[in-house]
């Protein structure tokens, strides 16, 4: 990156030069001529964005209130009801007659009170008659002497109570009066005149073209200032602020780190629970692949072990056939042979039967069998 990055401000500054070399010899080539005829009047540029929104007017005063609508007229009164007739009055009971007044003389014993005279029944209240005119007012009399007190005399029967008349059918009533016509509504006050658009500022000069520091490598001795680009242990960094300090260090920026190289898988043969296995190593345990997730996965198989490969399983037992028809019956056979002994090698792990008759027989492989015990162990 250090040796692309100086190459490349190199090849820059090589342009820049030959740029200026050009652009001045271009300019003192340059003159001033004569002024030229006047060209012909373009089109009509495109309209200029709205201007700025004025301030907003005073509000205009509020309209007059309407006048109130004229009330409808009053419904004409219901006519009064006839008023029943009125019931005849009971009549009055004859006053007993008065009686003498006796000598004064000394008190006597008290007689005995009259038998009280029986009350006749009520009557029916009569039906209320019409009311009539009153009359004037008499002159009020003259008051007489007391007179003796007489003895009781009997009560007379009282008359039956006249019947009381109907009452009189209530007047249709008036039908309300229409609405009045509504007020003219109030006049909207006019809006403030659109405020003045303002003057666009003047664009500001441009700024002066940046530029980076050359890289270089980082060195203990001495003093890196702010804005320093250094080089060290395959990363780059830039100064904070005026530092002594060896990055990484808060004194400094990262702007690259240095690279990593991958880890790639590793075959490691049959797990040995000995020996010491890394992250992305494949070991083979029984007729299975497993490889590790992490440093240091533990046993195997465990959660620091990932399968990659199992061990295939007997495939399921096809259909039975149908039954064959039974053979023609074969000459006898030779006596059946049987087993005398074993053939034992032991360089490849492998046993031989030895039959009665000499016949070979295939010989039993046991060393998968003794990897297997050995890894399950």
């Amino acid at each position: 990156m250090e040796a692309q990055a100086t190459a490349i401000i190199a090849k820059l500054e090589a342009q820049v030069t030959v740029l200026d070399g050009r652009i001045n010899a271009r300019l003192a080539e340059l003159k001033d001529g004569a002024d030229g005829e006047e060209g012909e009047k373009g089109e009509k540029g495109a309209q200029g964005p709205p201007g700025e929104k004025g301030d907003p007017g005073s509000p205009g005063e509020p309209g007059a209130a309407g006048a109130d609508g004229s009330s409808g007229p009053a419904g004409e009164p219901g006519p009064r009801g006839e008023a029943g007739p009125r019931g005849e009055a009971g009549a009055t009971g004859e006053p007993g007659p008065r009686g003498e007044a006796g000598a004064t003389g000394e008190p006597g014993p008290r007689g005995e009170a009259g038998a009280a005279g029986v009350a006749g029944e009520p009557g029916s209240i009569g039906a209320t008659g019409e009311r009539g005119e009153r009359g004037e007012r008499g002159e009020r009399g003259e008051r007489g002497e007391p007179g003796e007190k007489g003895n009781s005399g009997d009560a007379g029967e009282k008359g039956e109570r006249g019947e009381q008349g109907l009452k009189g059918d209530q007047g249709d009533r008036g039908s309300p009066g229409s609405d009045g016509e509504p007020g003219a509504p109030g006049v909207v006050g006019p809006h403030g005149e659109r405020g003045e658009r303002g003057e666009k500022g003047d664009r500001g000069d441009v700024g002066a073209p940046g530029s980076i520091r050359e890289a270089k490598s980082f060195s203990r001795e001495g003093i890196h200032y702010g804005g320093d680009v250094v080089v060290h242990k395959g990363s780059t960094y830039q100064a904070k602020r005026d530092t002594a300090k060896e990055p990484p260090h808060e004194d400094w920026t990262c702007l690259a780190s240095a690279g990593k190289d991958a880890r790639m898988p590793l075959v490691r043969g049959t797990y040995d629970e000995t020996e010491h296995y890394q992250f992305m190593n494949i070991v083979a345990l029984g007729g299975s692949g497993f490889i590790a997730r992490t440093d240091n996965p533990g046993p195997c198989p465990g959660d620091g072990w990932q399968l990659i490969a199992s061990a295939g399983k007997p495939g399921k037992p096809g259909p039975k056939g149908d039954r064959g028809e039974v053979g023609s019956q074969g000459p006898p056979g030779r006596p059946g042979a049987f087993l005398v002994g074993w053939k034992v090698d032991r360089a490849s792990y492998t046993v031989t039967p030895i039959m009665s008759d000499g016949s070979p027989v295939e010989a039993l492989q046991l060393r998968p069998l003794f990897e297997q015990y050995d890894g399950e162990r």
